[in-house]
């Protein structure tokens, strides 16, 4: 599987780059909140980003698997 999450560091926003056609992603926080979810299809752009600085999770779902990527919000 393919699966690209850019700029990390970033600013406020992201790339998530995959080969899937259908995927389901999660924003989540160090305490689990859920911060933004959403459905995308090969590749989508997170524009608002508007957290705090810090660590966050981003789970990507896809035909039964979870992938994690942390993201560092600067």
């Amino acid at each position: 599987q393919h699966i690209q999450v850019f700029p990390n560091p970033t600013s406020g926003y992201i790339t998530i780059e995959t080969d899937f056609s259908e995927f389901y992603f999660e924003v989540i926080s160090l305490e689990g909140q859920v911060l933004k979810s959403g459905k995308g299809s090969f590749t989508i752009n997170l524009n608002d980003l508007d957290y705090s600085s810090g660590i966050y999770y981003l789970n990507i779902s896809s035909n039964g698997k979870t992938f994690k990527h942390k993201i560092i919000k600067l």
